[in-house]
C-alpha cells in the first residue's frame, strides 16, 4: 500500500469545513479519511475518534454499508498498529463477510483477516 500522506494532507485543507459537520455520505467518508490519515501520521488516538464518529454518523443515517467499511479499515490499521486485541472485531467483520453482497468489501475483509493471521 502506497503511502500517500502528505498528499493526502494537502486535499484536507482544501476540503470546506461545511462539509466537515454534516451526515452527508460525503462526511462521513471525509471523517473516516481522515482516520485514516491519522493513524498513518501515529495520532491513533484521534484516528480512533474520527473513525468511530464516521460510523456513528454513518448508522445515524442508516448507512450500513459504510458503517461495514470503516469498521474493516479502522481494524486493518489496528492490526497494522498491534495495540488492540482485535478477536472480537475480526469475529464481527466474519459476519459482515457472511452477509454482504459487496464484493470489494469481501476482499478488503479477507486481507484484513490474513494480516490479522500473520501478526498473531
Amino acid at each position: 500500500m502506497e503511502d500517500k500522506t502528505e498528499e493526502a494532507e494537502l486535499l484536507f485543507q482544501k476540503v470546506d469545513k461545511a462539509d466537515l459537520v454534516s451526515k452527508s455520505t460525503h462526511n462521513i467518508c471525509l471523517l473516516a479519511t481522515q482516520g485514516l490519515l491519522n493513524y498513518r501520521k501515529g495520532n491513533p488516538e484521534k484516528a480512533r475518534e474520527l473513525y468511530l464518529e464516521s460510523m456513528k454518523l454513518a448508522k445515524e443515517t442508516g448507512n450500513d454499508s459504510l458503517v461495514s467499511k470503516a469498521l474493516v479499515n479502522m481494524a486493518r490499521e489496528e492490526i497494522i498498529l498491534g495495540e488492540q486485541d482485535m478477536t472480537d472485531v475480526i469475529s464481527k467483520i466474519k459476519d459482515i463477510s457472511k452477509k454482504t453482497t459487496d464484493e470489494d468489501l469481501k476482499e478488503d475483509i479477507k486481507s484484513v483477516i490474513e494480516l490479522h493471521n500473520k501478526k498473531k
